[in-house]
């Protein structure tokens, strides 16, 4: 009997314990849900082409027909470039849960991708360098092509920083092509 009762009263003490414990633990917000639920095997499987933004869906559609013609999923790569390197506190420190810009292009994205039958691996990182982030994500997805968006900048700043485009070639290994889009409005729905 003393036996029993300390089996069953463990038993009862770990089912609480373990109830606590996930009621403590952080739940996934609905743009979290979406993209796990898009993410099947068969979509990681595919090649994957990168598409680095700024935070715009503009060249959404030019990047979904290039991953629909591949039969590939497109990873849709956003970088917040921080100039700024200090410490910061947890609470102010941007990443996907805090910078509402990503995840309001994510979520523009995992439509458009939905829309087209193209799965949407989205990436998020904060750093001085885009270029040496982008290539890092490239490397780290497999990707076979990183498209990037035409530079506005002016002459002067082109002079004084360089090319992105040329850096970012600079890094990335010679198999990975790099292709500018043209950026055209993405197709909006009323």
């Amino acid at each position: 009997l003393i036996f029993v009762t300390v089996v069953l009263a463990t038993g009862l003490l770990a089912r609480r314990f373990t109830k606590w414990a996930a009621a403590r633990r952080p739940r996934p917000s609905l743009l979290q849900q979406a993209i796990m639920e898009q993410l099947t095997p068969e979509a990681l499987a595919k090649p994957k082409l990168l598409l680095a933004t700024a935070g715009s869906d503009a060249m959404a559609p030019a990047a979904l027909a290039a991953a629909k013609a591949e039969n590939a999923a497109l990873v849709v790569c956003f970088v917040r470039e921080v100039s700024l390197s200090y410490k910061v506190g947890d609470e102010r420190r941007l990443n996907l849960s805090t910078d509402l810009a990503a995840q309001e292009l994510f979520t523009e994205f995992l439509e458009h991708g939905h829309r087209e039958g193209v799965p949407i691996i989205p990436m998020y990182d904060t750093g001085p360098n885009s270029a040496e982030l982008i290539a890092e994500t490239a490397a780290m997805t497999g990707a076979q092509k990183v498209m990037i968006g035409s530079s506005r900048r002016s002459a002067l700043h082109k002079m004084i920083k360089g090319s992105f485009q040329r850096r970012l070639e600079s890094i990335l290994p010679p198999e990975i092509e790099v292709e500018v889009l043209e950026s055209r409005p993405s197709p909006r729905k009323d």
